[in-house]
């Protein structure tokens, strides 16, 4: 599990994962949205200003994080580790900001270095001006 690849989902961010992970198909609506696989786990992404903000976790275990610099929460509920960015940027037209979810679900034991590892990988790309 060394070699580890950049992912940059339509150049909005990117962040960083074993290259062992497979890209898989996923329903993309209004956001910016993937799925990958890896041994024993699936880790999904959304960046949009419907992500994900994992309301529904209410007995997850919380930690506050800075992500690229803002303020993000992560989240521990039994095999799901997920991270939630909720103010990354505002987008006049909707007047709301947009958001990045992303979950590691593990099949088998779970590995929190590994996720804090993705997850402090995160880094936004500015929007061009």
């Amino acid at each position: 599990m060394d070699n580890w690849q950049q992912s940059c989902p339509a150049q909005v961010f990117c962040f960083s994962h074993p290259s062992s992970w497979q890209n898989q198909q996923a329903s993309i609506v209004d956001s910016t949205a993937g799925m990958l696989t890896g041994d024993n786990l699936v880790m999904r992404y959304d960046y949009g200003i419907n992500a994900d903000n994992f309301s529904r976790l209410k007995q997850a275990r919380r930690k506050a994080m800075e992500i690229d610099g803002y303020q993000a929460e992560m989240l521990i509920d039994g095999n799901l580790v997920a991270l939630y960015v909720g103010k990354v940027q505002y987008v006049d037209v909707m007047q709301n900001y947009m958001a990045l979810s992303m979950s590691l679900e593990f099949s088998a034991q779970v590995n929190l270095e590994l996720a804090e590892k993705v997850f402090n990988s995160v880094h936004f790309n500015p929007p061009n001006s």
